[in-house]
């Protein structure tokens, strides 16, 4: 399955493959404040992030990583990413980040909420699996509203060196 075209659509957004149009946007978005509850630690040369994207789009095309972008449908604005990645698996993995001036508006729920169910229509899978800091109220909520189960807590330290603890939702 190739995602070069896929699109997906819910009341106030969309969600459009990654590529390098998006580049700036990723660049400048994708900051500490942002990062402080993930694994990954912001790009501090604009080429990291083209690498980043360049291996988002052979995911793309390949049928095994659906990396999104989401956008405002009513002027285009970025807004953040959203992931299904390992697709061909039976335990896919969903992922979010939504920029800062965004936060508070359900823009993360919105749309991981409209990636679930794609994937239940279009996808065989056991569960999803959609990890997110015990801190980050927030995210929290996104799989406890899908039906979220915790199936396990870790202690781990970011590429940031920001120390994570991190709950394991399965989503069925």
């Amino acid at each position: 399955m190739d995602f070069t075209n896929f699109s997906l659509e819910t009341e106030r957004l969309l969600l459009v493959p990654l590529s390098i149009k998006y580049k700036h946007d990723v660049f400048r978005e994708f900051n500490s404040s942002i990062s402080q509850y993930m694994f990954p630690k912001p790009p501090e040369k604009i080429e990291e992030t083209e690498e980043f994207i360049s291996i988002s789009e052979k995911g793309i095309k390949s049928g095994s990583d659906l990396q999104l972008v989401i956008t405002k449908k009513d002027d285009n604005e970025f807004i953040g990413l959203a992931g299904l990645h390992a697709v061909k698996t039976q335990t896919p993995i969903l992922g979010l980040w939504v920029k800062k001036s965004a936060h508070g508006n359900a823009y993360g729920k919105e749309a991981i909420t409209a990636l679930y169910h794609w994937a239940k229509e279009n996808l065989q899978f056991n569960y999803l699996i959609y990890d997110v800091d015990k801190d980050n109220i927030p995210s929290i909520k996104i799989p406890e509203s899908l039906g979220g189960t915790v199936v396990s807590q870790k202690t781990i330290k970011g590429l940031s060196g920001n120390i994570l603890n991190i709950v394991n939702y399965h989503i069925k």
